[in-house]
């Protein structure tokens, strides 16, 4: 047989395992792929909780600022939850506030 119908044949032969996880890699370096540079430098999510909460207009203008001012100088994107997240570290140094276990 020819090369080209050893390939179609071994497609078949292949364990159904083999071929799922082949396939999730193929579904992974194609969603890769669709990305903007920007989004393949960004770190991978670690939150998972949400929270949400009002603030008063300079609050808002605020962290708004901070975080352009962040994203000129660190020549990336950076997000509202990145600023907090920050400030919250910056925070529990200068208090010296280790945190609780998380239940």
């Amino acid at each position: 047989m020819s090369e080209e119908v050893d390939n179609w044949v071994a497609m078949f032969t292949a364990q159904p395992a083999a071929r799922n996880e082949a396939r999730k890699l193929r579904e992974k370096a194609e969603r890769r792929s669709q990305l903007t540079e920007a989004q393949r430098l960004r770190k991978v999510a670690v939150r998972t909780a949400q929270i949400g909460f009002r603030c008063s207009p300079s609050f808002f203008a605020d962290v708004h600022g901070i975080k352009s001012h962040l994203a000129e100088q660190r020549g990336c994107a950076v997000s509202v939850a990145d600023v907090l997240e920050e400030a919250l570290d910056m925070l529990k140094r200068r208090h010296d506030y280790k945190g609780k276990p998380i239940a």
